[in-house]
């Protein structure tokens, strides 16, 4: 299988733009790869008429968004302008916390009792709490699981981390685990929506483009590869053909990014710019260089900052981190709060307190503006006058002071990764890369099967990031790490039916089928061809289709 290299990144990519205001994104490809898109209208069409789904999703550390286009797929559009995109919505309790419309949906989960709560129904449930309920439960609340799906135990973020960790173990779910059932319900939630308002099929072709951090190794592509053809099978998304593309981060954002016009003026041939890609729980910098404007092409010309070793403590959700922290320390004293019915401390700092950070305070604040001595307050039913800790009768005060803190680790952090990527803009080399496509391997192979057995051949086909020695048993230490791709079988009664194999005796003079045949392996996109060839190299017996989207760089197509 091919596979895709990982650390070093210092590898060009190449990005194309069409005339118009919109890119189509083919990283690490040459220029003859481009995917060009021809617009054709969304109504008059016969509703029955199969149709092409692109499909996006965002799973990001904090908040999961999924969007689409879809269009005939015998006329596709040249250009995508991002007013044509459209957003699932209509999230679950999305009304209680943000407008229905809104096309993000939090990236955390509950195993709550014999429950799972999932995006906004996990802050709609604390809300509820009483100091009756079961509080050791709130310690099954899932969040960051993206982060751990590469992780090794030794992160730098260890602390930031813990949580999950402890969470996932106390639920006795990995974070494979958790993805995959968040993800259940995401695409469970959008397929209803895509049959609801687009009318959406099983006749419909379906790609699906995962965007990923830069960071991410080839085991964490694979895992979220693996995931997502197991959740699109059980929620009805495959539709009648399939296929996964996955892009980095970093790169999605630039191939947006260009399809506004102020930019793109902004950006001449030879010139350098910096995309960095501030999300919720990572942030990455890359720095580029234009090779030509018309069409557009953009080369890698540094080593992206935000990937280890060089990953700083940043992203939005360092931010909610250190509001959460101090505001559980501000309240740790209080025993009663005086409100009749009796809610918990931490009910309180979901709904009372986070809630009004996270989607007003945090997103308002201008340091410019506040003045060094302002404050903003929240209404908290019950909280007693307290000017130790800054508390009013009922109010829960937050300063200028604070908020500067809340945001001084996240911002410096990105800060450095930036300085990371001006300090290497020294006239460093940068070499090309070639991704070898459309190619095949043949093996071949032999079984015996004894009288009156199934005569049926069954080939594992395995994936290792690592170097692989193939005469040695898979279970062998220089094979460790490999993971299983798929299955190809092959039934050969026929060939026994047409007289087509010799039976033969062995030395206790037993009679038995000796069977020689073939495994062809054809790179087909971002898809491996497995065919059993018997005779070798002639009549195909069986055959399969594996998904290595997971195997290529992220942008590949």
């Amino acid at each position: 299988m091919a596979q895709r290299s990982n650390p070093p990144r210092r590898v060009r990519r190449k990005f194309a733009h069409t005339d118009s205001s919109t890119s189509t994104s083919t990283s690490r490809v040459s220029d003859e790869d481009d995917v060009q898109l021809r617009h054709s209208p969304r109504y008059g069409r016969n509703p029955l008429t199969a149709k092409k789904l692109l499909l996006c999703l965002d799973y990001g550390t904090t908040l999961t968004s999924i969007s689409y286009i879809t269009f005939d797929p015998d006329e596709p559009p040249e250009d995508v302008h991002p007013r044509e995109v459209r957003c699932v919505a209509n999230w679950p309790q999305a009304n209680q916390f943000v407008n229905a419309a809104s096309p993000f949906v939090p990236s955390e989960s509950w195993y709550r009792g014999g429950e799972f709560l999932w995006g906004h129904e996990v802050q709609h449930t604390l809300r509820n709490l009483s100091d009756n309920d079961d509080a050791e439960s709130m310690d099954c609340i899932i969040q960051l699981p993206k982060l751990l799906l590469d992780d090794d135990g030794e992160s730098i973020d260890n602390d930031r981390l813990s949580q999950p960790r402890k969470a996932l173990h106390k639920a006795g779910r990995t974070a494979r685990d958790a993805i995959r059932d968040y993800l259940m319900k995401v695409f469970k939630h959008t397929h209803g929506q895509l049959l609801n308002y687009e009318g959406f099929n099983n006749t419909w072709e379906v790609e699906l483009v995962l965007c990923v951090p830069s960071k991410w190794s080839t085991y964490a592509h694979l895992t979220m590869q693996e995931i997502l053809l197991e959740v699109v099978e059980k929620t009805d998304m495959k539709g009648r053909e399939f296929s996964i593309f996955i892009i980095d981060e970093p790169e999605a954002a630039v191939t947006f990014a260009l399809c506004h016009e102020y930019i793109r003026k902004n950006i001449k041939e030879g010139s350098n710019f910096i995309v960095c890609d501030a999300g919720g729980g990572t942030v990455d910098a890359i720095t580029y260089k234009v090779r030509q404007e018309d069409p557009f092409r953009a080369d890698e010309i540094a080593i992206p900052a935000g990937i280890p070793p060089s990953r700083k403590d940043c992203g939005s959700s360092y931010i909610n981190q250190a509001f959460i922290e101090e505001t559980r320390e501000r309240l740790a004293h209080i025993i009663e709060m005086g409100r009749e019915p009796s809610y918990s401390k931490e009910a309180i700092l979901q709904h009372d307190l986070f809630r009004n950070f996270e989607h007003e305070l945090k997103r308002i604040y201008d340091p410019d503006v506040w003045e060094e001595d302002e404050r903003r307050s929240f209404r908290v039913f019950g909280l007693r006058e307290d000017p130790t800790r800054n508390f009013g009768n009922g109010m829960f005060f937050v300063t200028k002071e604070q908020m500067d803190n809340y945001y001084r680790r996240s911002l410096e952090g990105t800060v450095d990764l930036i300085m990371e990527q001006l300090e290497q803009l020294n006239g460093q080399e940068v070499k090309d890369r070639v991704v070898a496509q459309g190619e095949s391997a043949e093996i071949c192979m032999h079984r015996t099967f004894e009288l009156g057995q199934e005569m049926a051949a069954y080939e594992t086909i395995y994936f290792s990031d690592q170097r692989v020695f193939q005469h040695y048993r898979i279970d062998n230490p220089k094979n460790r790490g490999h993971r299983k791709a798929g299955v190809v079988k092959a039934s050969l009664d026929a060939l026994r039916r047409r007289n087509m194999l010799e039976e033969k005796i062995n030395e206790d003079g037993d009679v038995y089928y000796e069977v020689h045949y073939s495994i062809k392996l054809e790179v087909d996109g971002r898809n491996v061809k497995a065919t059993i060839h018997c005779p070798p190299g002639q009549e195909v017996q069986g055959e399969a289709q594996i998904c290595i989207a997971a195997a290529f760089s992220p942008g590949t197509n």
